[in-house]
């Protein structure tokens, strides 16, 4: 009887941990959610606000006029912030996944884009602390930091390997962490909740799809 009441208890054990990681999971979602629909509610106080004032009125025109070139250029700049994290990320990835160290002709090329790009790439991981230089002059060349973080979840374990696959990448989505890991996506979905939880890493947007990158990172 003892033997199969540790079992029982083994087993309601296991049951609450699953519910309290679904209710963790859902929490999450649901914060998510909130975010984006906070974000798509201010889009739409603004566009009501250009509303407001008579666009037939030479003070309306020029309120609708004022507002569409700040809108412009704020999506403009946004577009650009974008880009510039979009190709140090491609930089970071190429650099991280290269056998060797990499020199900026090899991302000009590997990546086709301009040697300016790589060359603001590279010194904002320098800048980062996520490469490293190594030599000099046209000798130059780049490889990604180890150790780029000190990880407070064991590197053998999971989540450490989760952990570690993500800052080496620099981002990753639930898919790619089980490809990689050779593990089922609904389990990369579950631990990765529990490391949202504990601040490890967070949920951010690249190229449209949800994907996870380190709590410290730009």
């Amino acid at each position: 009887m003892g033997s199969h009441t540790r079992v029982v208890e083994a087993i309601d054990a296991g049951a609450r941990e699953i519910r309290e990681d679904a209710a963790l999971q859902i929490k999450q979602i649901e914060a998510w959610c909130d975010l984006e629909l906070a974000k798509l509610k201010r889009a739409k106080l603004a566009l009501l606000g250009s509303t407001e004032v008579g666009l037939g009125s030479p003070q309306g025109r020029l309120t609708s006029d004022a507002k569409g070139k700040r809108s412009r250029r704020q999506r403009r700049m946004s577009s650009s912030a974008k880009s510039v994290a979009e190709r140090r990320d491609n930089v970071f990835r190429f650099i991280s996944e290269s056998a060797e160290p990499v020199a900026s002709g090899e991302l000009v090329k590997g990546l086709g884009i301009s040697t300016h790009a790589v060359h603001t790439a590279l010194q904002q991981l320098l800048k980062e602390k996520r490469i490293t230089r190594i030599g000099n002059s046209a000798s130059t060349r780049y490889s990604a930091r180890t150790g780029l973080r000190s990880l407070s979840k064991p590197r053998g374990t999971l989540q450490g390997r989760i952990v570690t696959t993500i800052g080496d990448r620099s981002y990753a989505s639930a898919e790619e962490l089980g490809q990689a890991l050779g593990e089922p996506v609904e389990r990369m979905v579950e631990v990765c909740g529990g490391l949202q939880a504990e601040g490890e890493i967070r949920m951010d947007r690249r190229d449209g799809k949800p994907v996870y990158i380190l709590q410290t990172a730009a």
